[in-house]
């Protein structure tokens, strides 16, 4: 498969060939010290000043202003906190000014100091219009003679807006001169980490350089001509003009970040204006010797080197570079427009000030995500800035197990973007690499998928298996893209279910509700007779896997489970099917219910009907009835002292099928093989044995409480096992636990879903971690399962015998703890050894 249109520019950018091939010899050969007086440090010594001039030939300005950090956070994190720092060194209130739409590396920072130096840094956030461009009248009304700082994007990472760099600068100006102020006493940062490499931001007016790489003949005013007549905005002057009608303040401090203009990773600059009196606290400290004591540590020579490298190929390139990405970034908006209903498509940010690559646009009432997993064999973009759309952060956590969440982001919220709008943003940036091709491709298939997100108006022709001309191959269609939701980790968070549920009536009295909503059990009984009771449960989720046929048995499996958990036997089950009839083949849908018959027959369960909708999401599951003596019910509370812990599968099928949805690993891979088979498999044997069928007896086991491992993971189902324990502690040993192959590797590479994070924080308060226990651990313990094992509480003195049972039926079974007496006022009810 070839690899997707990649339209993620302002996420990163590849390293630019001339880039590599300049960084290869400071990988294997001049290894040397920059600080050591020898030869080889001295040849290292001269890199890092022919890169420091090669920043400063980009900037126009001098190669002393520029200090090279580790990117663009370090860079906007030393610029804002050093300077407070600093001047609450001298004086006890400090007042700041920045926007509300800034990049989090700018807005966390300002909302820490607020917090760490609370009475003595005060933060003004400025609104911004519906274009993304701050309200500088607001500006005027917030500055104070305490002011010492305004911190302004220049331009914004998610609509490409521009900011008035030079009239905020003028507003400065004369509110220091009105107030007869230091003519330095209120610095500007800029936080240019997306403008440079796509326009041309001089910080002089007097060209410093005539000699750019090859070029002996360089000439700024020419260079400008060029771009102006491209686009005037593009042309971006951050000096202080000769005449006083044009006195503005000057752009004080700016950051700069390598990756995004095809330069390597993990290097950026701090450009500090010289002979304005700027001192910014350390924020590393260590040796004197580097940076001119603005920053400690050895330099980084390799990445410094193409930093270097990437600024003078982007200055000799940026005219053709501007066109460039402005023609394909038109040309991808024309494409999608015109083939779609007016009004469906809105553009967001300033139609002409703004990057020349980014395009944000907007479609009516779409999932943004949904679009996004539809298209990411094909296409590569962003539903948001790259750096902060982790499902981990805060606000964008949810029951979805893999994915980013759609959460409108602050930048479109404080643009007012109607929320029918906002919920189906994505931003497109385009670059150097990109094809005119590419992009009339990349505009079929936007379309192409976007028609099929479009609310059906019931005229639609409906595609069945042999109908595959626009949607390839049903083997290459990867089932788990068509969702945002992963299995089991879609239930809604428990936190937010019980604030729901504590409000509803109770409901009337009926003596033969043997289980109900008294309890978290995930299958209801009622009783029919002294010697029959029914079991009734249901369950559903989107794809897990991307073969329909896998998914249908692990669905089928997870449904029939919550009857196995209760004690009973299940008899009959109803399909639940919600089925995307303008994006799939029925051939899929076809698959999905063959392999839920399979593994019903298997467990001796008739499908009798069902119930089916259409939805932009596949969906499937079961109503399943099954049936339990009234007084051998197996409930998931009731443990007693001494009781031993057993659990039938492993853990690890939220982190595996993660994996999967991301790319990190395949389902033809060992890990992703195993995965499948334990969804698979029915908890119908591990039922079977505890029923006592094969001991030479047949009497039961003594099941004190059971339930099933879904998605509430294995420390949320034992919490909700011990609710009603008070005296008691269930102990769990942590490396006795079960865990799927690769587990531990792909948490260390991020790979947790959002429902695991929700159980992590759903057990918190009662939960115990010895201190042996790492992140990673706990990670495990709390993922959040599908179609997982039976967990259940035996007597102690049963164990030997119920352990053997399984071993001769050659199924699975681990003691992972113990239920314990709890000694002095111990708040916990878990703890992980």
């Amino acid at each position: 498969m070839s690899e997707p249109i990649y339209l993620d520019y302002n996420a990163t950018t590849p390293v630019h060939p001339k880039v590599a091939e300049e960084m290869i010899p400071y990988i294997t050969k001049h290894f040397g010290n920059p600080s050591s007086s020898h030869h080889f440090g001295i040849q290292t010594k001269k890199a890092v000043t022919h890169s420091r001039i090669q920043v400063a030939q980009l900037l126009n300005c001098f190669p002393e202003e520029i200090i090279f950090t580790s990117g663009g956070t370090e860079s906007n994190n030393y610029a804002i906190k050093g300077l407070i720092e600093e001047k609450l060194k001298h004086q006890s209130i400090v007042h700041c000014i920045t926007s509300k739409i800034e990049h989090p590396s700018v807005m966390e920072v300002f909302k820490y100091l607020e917090q760490f130096y609370k009475d003595k840094v005060f933060v003004t956030y400025l609104n911004v219009n519906n274009e993304g461009l701050i309200d500088l009248e607001q500006l005027k009304q917030s500055l104070k003679k305490e002011t010492i700082l305004v911190s302004i994007m220049h331009s914004n990472n998610e609509v490409g807006t521009l900011q008035p760099i030079r009239e905020i600068g003028k507003i400065l100006f004369n509110f220091i001169k009105e107030n007869n102020l230091n003519e330095n006493s209120i610095l500007f940062h800029t936080d240019a980490a997306q403008s440079i490499g796509k326009l041309l931001i001089t910080m002089y007016k007097k060209q410093l350089y005539s000699t750019i790489g090859v070029n002996n003949n360089f000439n700024l005013d020419e260079l400008k001509k060029k771009i102006n007549e491209i686009n005037p905005y593009l042309v971006c002057n951050f000096y202080e003009e000769d005449n006083d009608d044009s006195k503005i303040v000057p752009v004080h401090l700016m950051s700069i970040v390598s990756h995004k203009f095809y330069g390597p990773k993990g290097i950026g600059a701090l450009f500090i204006r010289k002979n304005c009196g700027i001192q910014l606290s350390k924020q590393i400290h260590g040796a004197s010797v580097h940076e001119k004591n603005f920053r400690s540590g050895t330099e980084n020579v390799i990445e410094l080197v193409g930093l270097g490298k990437a600024c003078e190929v982007a200055l000799l390139e940026l005219p053709e570079r501007i066109n460039h990405m402005k023609e394909c970034r038109d040309l991808l908006y024309k494409s999608i427009v015109e083939k779609l209903p007016k009004d469906f498509v809105k553009l967001n940010g300033h139609l002409e000030n703004r990057l020349p690559n980014t395009l944000n646009i907007s479609f009516y009432n779409i999932e943004a995500n949904t679009l996004l997993d539809a298209i990411q064999d094909k296409i590569a973009a962003s539903a948001g800035a790259a750096c902060h759309s982790s499902p981990h952060e805060e606000e964008g956590v949810d029951e979805d197990s893999s994915k980013k969440i759609i959460t409108v982001s602050q930048v479109l919220s404080e643009m007012k973007v109607p929320i029918e709008y906002a919920m189906g943003t994505i931003r497109f940036s385009t670059g150097s690499l990109l094809t005119i091709n590419q992009v009339k491709e990349a505009a079929n298939i936007i379309v192409e998928n976007v028609t099929k997100l479009m609310p059906s108006n019931g005229d639609d022709e409906i595609l069945n298996g042999e109908e595959l001309s626009l949607l390839g191959e049903i083997k290459d269609i990867k089932l788990t893209s068509t969702t945002k939701g992963l299995g089991c980790g879609c239930k809604i968070r428990a936190q937010t279910l019980e604030s729901v549920l504590k409000h509803l009536p109770k409901q009337p009295y009926n003596p033969n509700v043997l289980v109900g909503t008294e309890t978290s059990d995930d299958c209801g009984v009622f009783k029919l007779s002294d010697e029959l009771a029914l079991c009734v449960t249901t369950d559903f989720f989107t794809p897990i896997v991307d073969s329909p046929k896998d998914f249908g048995a692990i669905a089928c499996a997870n449904a029939l489970s919550d009857v196995y958990a209760q004690g009973g036997e299940p008899k009959i089950a109803l399909n639940i099917v919600a089925f995307p009839v303008k994006r799939l083949p029925l051939k899929i849908l076809e698959l999905i219910l063959l392999g839920a018959q399979e593994k019903a027959n298997e467990a001796n369960v008739q499908i009798i009907g069902g119930h089916s909708i259409e939805d932009n999401e596949a969906k499937f599951g079961m109503s399943v009835t099954g049936v339990v003596h009234p007084t051998k019910i197996w409930k998931n509370c009731g443990v007693k002292e001494g009781d031993v812990l057993l659990l039938t599968k492993p853990i690890g099928t939220g982190i595996i099928t993660t994996a999967l949805k991301k790319g990190m690993i395949t389902s033809e891979s060992d890990s992703g093989k195993k995965a499948i088979q334990w969804m698979s498999l029915l908890n119908k044997y591990a039922s079977d044995v505890m029923h006592g069928k094969f001991r030479e007896s047949k009497k039961p086991y003594e099941i004190h409480a059971c339930t099933d491992v879904t998605g509430f993971g294995l420390l949320g189902h034992l919490k909700e096992m011990m609710t009603n324990e008070e005296q008691l502690i269930v102990e769990i040993d942590s490396s006795k636990v079960p865990l799927l192959d690769e587990v531990y590797e792909l948490i260390l590479s991020d790979i947790v879903p959002g429902g695991t994070i929700n159980n992590i924080n759903f057990v918190e308060s009662i939960t115990k971690y010895e201190d042996s226990c790492g992140n990673i651990v706990k990670t495990a313990i709390c993922d959040a399962q599908t179609s997982g094992g039976l967990l259940f509480a035996i007597p102690q003195n049963e164990e030997e015998s119920i352990m053997e049972d399984f071993k001769r039926q050659q199924i699975s079974v681990w003691k992972i703890g113990m239920i314990k007496s709890k000694s002095g006022s111990n708040p916990y009810k878990i703890q992980v050894l």
